[in-house]
């Protein structure tokens, strides 16, 4: 990429360099060899002019080339920026399909979260199952085993006194 300050610079030093007139000679050639003798002040004059007129568009000449260059340098810049920002916007777009693939992805599991959520016991169920537990005092159960050697003791014991 050209840099534009530059470019500026070179052309604010090429507006500051003083123009160069050529030497005016105290007469004109004229083809052939021939030389009149003096030129005329009117003669004069329009010489002044052609060559005022001459380094003044030179000037604008150069004006315009540099302006050219600038345009030029502005389009390519132009040209530079366009071409990163449909890069970037592309990348952008495919983040945020990204995202929303994402996003869609936790939206599922957090349904599913809350389902298996709502499938739970409350608060309220499991402190009511304790206090059942509390009362029944489920440890004091006996085990069928334990109810048959109670009752094989018994059964044991009457059969001695019996006897």
């Amino acid at each position: 990429m050209v840099d534009f300050q530059d470019f500026q610079m070179q052309q604010q030093q090429m507006q500051q360099m003083p123009m160069q007139q050529p030497q005016q000679s105290p007469s004109i050639t004229l083809p052939f060899g021939k030389k009149p003798a003096l030129p005329s002040q009117e003669l004069l004059a329009l010489s002044e002019v052609v060559r005022d007129s001459s380094s003044r568009l030179r000037v604008i000449e150069e004006r315009y080339a540099s302006l050219r260059k600038i345009l030029q340098v502005n389009e390519q810049n132009t040209i530079k920026l366009s071409k990163d920002l449909r890069t970037e916007v592309k990348a952008l777009s495919e983040e945020v399909s990204e995202l929303k693939t994402d996003l869609s992805q936790m939206k599922d599991e957090l349904k599913l979260v809350i389902s298996e959520i709502k499938s739970t016991a409350k608060k309220e169920d499991v402190t009511l199952l304790e206090k059942y537990l509390n009362l029944w005092e489920p440890l004091n159960f006996v085990t069928q085993r334990d109810v048959e050697q109670i009752v094989r003791r018994m059964v044991d014991d009457a059969l001695k006194q019996n006897k």
